[in-house]
């Protein structure tokens, strides 16, 4: 199962959670912070929503603790990035998750009961297996190449164009059309993808609102589980935000920005996650878990899954990140193109 250590007391089995929460109110409130206050996490959990105290053991807050009975049924959101090989003893890395495979059969994902707020368990773990396994080793590769490039440039070479690409340049070719919410680009905003500030820059008067897993938000394990929560809930539309400190709710308007999402660059790794022990690239991560999750919801909404990819160095990187795309939507079964 998964252990998370944190002042000796655990919630799970007989452990009630709000008498957890209720120790370690100021905790709660410090770490769960922009999604809810201590008050309506515990009327949350009281009212069993599991998606409350899901969101709580993605941040630490509580234990998931294995007391002989097997898996925990409590559903949640969480599912499928709660991992545990068979027969091994509990455990916790350093980044404060436990995340470790059984190498023969790839990743073991613990699933909870039939989920909340998150659909496609079963796609996401697939997806994410897969993706890692074709795709990291050119990554890897790529990331050299940019070490060699780097000495080159340092050697007075100068960067041009390359003579084998030229009949690209030189060719007569048109993109595709561009989706209809993506035509106007003039204001766009940016910024984390925590829960107020994604209120703020889906309801402000401009034409984009870029979700940024890169730059804008520090790798913890609980802001990048909050930040796909909280993207879930603003494509379904019920994402809401009530101030701790003047009880004022916010809501989304009815109109609203077209969201993009920002994952992070090739060269940062998601310390918490490994397939078959090697650590998934954090650009994949964030990418599978967005797509898989919310594509049908996207596109039940007249938009699709937007990316913005940063930090390309090559051709050859813009490359692997097509491939990925090709790849994901024949996994997922969806129309090639929709990313």
């Amino acid at each position: 199962m998964v252990v998370r250590e944190d002042d000796g007391v655990g919630v799970g089995g007989n452990r009630a959670f709000e008498d957890f929460a209720r120790v370690n109110q100021n905790r709660v409130e410090r770490a769960v912070g922009n999604f809810l206050d201590a008050d309506q996490l515990f009327a949350r959990v009281q009212e069993q929503d599991l998606k409350a105290l899901d969101l709580a053991q993605a941040v630490g807050l509580a234990h998931v603790i294995d007391d002989g009975g097997g898996v925990v049924e409590d559903g949640g959101f969480l599912a499928p990035f709660l991992f545990h090989p068979p027969g091994q003893r509990k455990g916790r890395d350093e980044g404060g998750c436990l995340v470790t495979p059984d190498p023969g059969d790839g990743p073991q994902f613990i699933h909870r009961g039939q989920g909340q707020g998150i659909q496609g368990a079963e796609a996401l773990q697939e997806l994410l297996a897969d993706l890692h396994r074709r795709f990291n080793p050119r990554r890897l590769q790529l990331l050299a190449l940019r070490q060699r490039r780097q000495v080159e440039i340092d050697r007075g070479r100068r960067p041009d164009f390359l003579p084998d690409t030229s009949h690209v340049r030189e060719g007569d070719w048109r993109i595709g059309a561009l989706p209809a919410d993506l035509i106007d680009r003039r204001v766009e905003l940016t910024g984390p993808p925590t829960r107020k500030l994604l209120l703020n820059g889906l309801n402000a008067p401009v034409s984009t609102f870029m979700a940024d897993f890169e730059d804008a938000c520090a790798p913890s394990w609980e802001n990048l589980i909050a930040g796909q929560v909280n993207l879930a809930d603003a494509v379904r539309r019920r994402l809401s935000y009530t101030d701790p400190v003047s009880g004022r709710a916010y809501t989304l308007n009815d109109r609203l920005a077209t969201l993009i999402v920002r994952p992070r660059g090739w060269h940062l790794p998601e310390k918490h996650v490994q397939v078959d022990g090697q650590t998934v690239s954090g650009a994949l991560f964030d990418f599978a878990l967005y797509l898989a999750n919310n594509h049908e919801a996207l596109c039940g909404n007249g938009s699709a899954p937007y990316f913005y990819l940063p930090k390309l160095e090559s051709h050859l990187e813009a490359r692997l990140w097509n491939d990925i795309f090709v790849a994901a939507q024949q996994q997922l079964g969806i129309a090639c193109g929709t990313i």
